[in-house]
């Protein structure tokens, strides 16, 4: 009976093996170089360190890390004051720092060319490195500039620790351990009677204090270092560091891959299993849950439960649907048992009944999931199993289970408006024909042919949805499409149609006047041409180009307006443009052109510009009862042009004021004078001439 009883005992013991895992969890590093420190300023962004150059960042908490790309030295210990700033020190006194998370690292000069084995920064300017030889280095500009404290010991210095602006600790060689309460000035040696090799030491506060060593065991001191008592682990593996974070959780790791746990200051200590046969060189806890450990070829392992070890899920058993339903919905609800320890559980849904396409697959935390429509077709088989996960790993499949889907409503066919329309209204009527058995009907309607953006989906009883206001925009190309549902599934989707809305109308083009035309009649016909989409015109003339003052305006349905008389006057210069208008809105305005306005009786012969001011003799002369007098004017200018009679009285002023640089032809007409001598006299700032001319009637 006895036998029998162990024989239990030894499989109820070999099961629990078999089904429970580490707490550790392995994460890839991509190198085989001891990694010899760590550092996490917040629970995604770590820093690590090693041997051979390596240097590795993580923004993801360790799930990947990449090269940090700092100098190519042995490191030995890495710190960080916060995501941007830290250090990295090792052999030959190499000291690099950081001010952008990695982005860039300056080297530092140390003085010294020993092995530098821990570095520890109070704040972002002061700092403490331990090396070699009794090596003692301290900063407060950042790095800087980095002095020699004087240590009392030759021995090599393997750890620091700063409690405060004042006070800390060194651990080394020889039972090693000295200490400073005046930030460094001086450092006195506090061990008595502890004959072994000593790790990185850990303080939680100013006088309690862990270091550990050789053979399992491990010193704790209560009153700042001056009596420490041996603690056993139970343990004989060799620890190397230290992390407690207060007075009674506390996390220590070393050879062989080990981490031991105190709830209880040290009092007791129990052996985790890890993932590693590694030597850990480091241990650091962000939290009591979450913290990482490095070591020997690479390794980095992390625990996010305290480092407790978690027994595997159960199967998942599959309660509905029951297999090898029928008739079923294409979006059923999956439902199987509760698994102990699961934390959360993977489903899979495929064609196959070897899963080699999956149609549907996710992760929850119930113990259920509804499937969404548009991944189950109607009237098809479809196979489905779960497994339970938890941070120690994936349980077995469950067994497959299959189910099948009724047949669904038909696609409907679409209707209006057309395929490939354009012009469409902002608020179109869709239309599609009626499915017999459908109950309703989904519309879709997206900017994009995939469906990734859609801008109106509703469910409608009827075989139409007129578009409400909102939805679509001015000169925009939209796709839809239409499936039919009944009282039990959901049918394919019509084809995808496509169409255009109406936009603003084009902006129209000027045709005349001409740009900065001369010697235009007071009512010009202003013509532009047709604009595409434009169902009226609104023309402005002004005096000035940017419109502040309106001579004229008007909304017109062709392209042309006939200015009417008493709006525009002789020798003013006027400006115009035109804007076309639709139901939707109005187009930009065109350019701004130029005219200027002459008298009927002002005719320029060109534009051409003469070399200086002239009075051409009228023709014809004798005349009756008109004739034309021609001039030329050089420039700008302001001109009178004057007839006068025999006795050189003045009988009618032709033209006084500005006048452009051209060669001009007056009309006279003389019907109201008697038979006689005339004078035409031009007169100018620089120019005065008088020409004779005879009426004869």
């Amino acid at each position: 009976m006895k036998t029998i009883t162990f024989i239990l005992a030894l499989v109820f013991s070999l099961t629990g093996i078999l089904y429970s895992q580490s707490g550790w969890i392995q994460q890839s590093t991509g190198t085989s170089n001891h990694i010899l420190s760590l550092a996490f300023p917040n629970s995604n962004t770590g820093f690590a360190c090693g041997w051979y150059g390596t240097s590795l960042k993580t923004t993801n908490g360790g799930d990947n890390w990449v090269s940090a790309g700092a100098p190519n030295y042995d490191y030995q210990s890495t710190y960080f004051v916060d995501v941007n700033t830290g250090w990295m020190v090792g052999h030959g006194g190499a000291i690099v720092k950081t001010t952008n998370s990695g982005l860039n690292w300056l080297t530092q000069s140390s003085g010294v060319y020993v092995y530098l084995m821990l570095v520890n920064f109070i704040d972002a300017n002061t700092g403490y490195v331990a090396g070699y030889s009794g090596t003692i280095l301290k900063t407060t500009n950042g790095g800087t500039n980095w002095l020699s404290q004087s240590s009392g010991v030759s021995v090599n210095l393997l750890s620091v620790k700063f409690v405060n602006a004042n006070t800390g600790y060194i651990a080394g060689d020889n039972s090693t351990i000295i200490k400073t309460t005046n930030g460094g000035t001086n450092w006195i040696s506090l061990v008595y009677g502890i004959y072994n090799n000593l790790g990185k030491l850990s303080f939680p506060n100013a006088n309690t204090g862990w270091v550990p060593g050789t053979n399992g065991l491990v010193y704790k001191t209560t009153n700042g270092g001056n009596l420490w008592t041996v603690q056993g682990s139970g343990n004989p593996n060799y620890f190397v560091s230290a992390n407690f974070l207060n007075t009674y959780t506390g996390y220590i790791s070393g050879a062989n891959g080990n981490v031991l746990k105190t709830t209880n200051g040290g009092a007791s200590y129990e052996t985790q299993t890890t993932v590693t046969n590694n030597e850990l060189h480091w241990i650091y806890f962000i939290n009591p849950q979450t913290g990482w450990s490095c070591g020997y070829y690479g390794t980095i392992i992390k625990t996010t439960n305290g480092g407790a070890s978690v027994q595997l899920p159960a199967t998942p058993i599959l309660i509905s649907p029951e297999n090898h339903s029928t008739d079923l919905s294409t979006t059923p609800t999956l439902k199987w048992n509760t698994s102990t320890y699961a934390t959360s559980y993977l489903y899979q849904i495929s064609s196959t009944s070897i899963f080699n396409n999956i149609v549907d697959s996710g992760t929850v935390t119930s113990t259920q999931k509804t499937i969404a429509i548009g991944k189950l077709s109607p009237a098809y088989t479809y196979f489905w199993r779960v497994c339970a996960k938890n941070s120690s790993g994936t349980s077995n499949w469950s067994t497959v289970w299959d189910f099948s889907t009724t047949a669904g409503p038909n696609a409907p066919f679409l209707l209006s408006p057309a395929n490939l329309s354009t012009n469409i209204p902002l608020t179109p009527t869709l239309t599609w024909t009626v499915v017999s058995g459908a109950t309703t009907y989904l519309i879709q309607i997206a900017s994009n042919s995939g469906f990734t953006t859609i801008v109106d989906s509703i469910t409608s009883p009827t075989s139409q949805r007129i578009v409400p206001s909102g939805k679509l925009s001015l000169s925009s190309t939209y796709f839809w499409r239409v499936r039919a549902y009944n009282s039990i599934t959901v049918g394919p989707w019509s084809e995808v149609w496509s169409f255009s809305t109406a936009g603003l109308p084009a902006v129209p083009v000027l045709v005349s006047p001409p740009n900065g035309a001369l010697a235009v009649q007071k009512t010009p016909l202003m013509d532009w041409n047709d604009a595409t989409d434009a169902i009226s015109y609104t023309i402005q003339i002004s005096t000035i180009s940017n419109f502040v003052v309106i001579t004229d305006s008007a909304t017109v349905t062709s392209s042309q307006y006939q200015v009417p008389p008493g709006k525009l006057f002789d020798w003013v210069t006027y400006f115009w443009r035109v804007k076309s208008n639709n139901a939707y809105g109005s187009s930009n305005w065109t350019a701004v052109w130029m005219f200027t306005v002459y008298p009927d009786f002002v005719n320029m012969i060109s534009g051409e510009i003469p070399n200086s001011f002239k009075l051409h003799g009228n023709y014809p002369n004798p005349f009756n009862p008109s004739t034309k007098i021609r001039f030329d004017v050089p420039r700008l200018s302001d001109v009178k042009l004057i007839v006068y009679d025999a006795l050189g009285r003045e009988i009618e002023r032709l033209h006084q004021g500005n006048i452009p640089a051209g060669k001009y032809e007056f009309t006279w007409n003389a019907e109201k004078q008697s038979s006689g001598i005339y004078y035409a006299r031009l007169i100018s700032k620089d120019y005065n001439e008088i020409k004779r001319m005879v009426l004869l009637k």
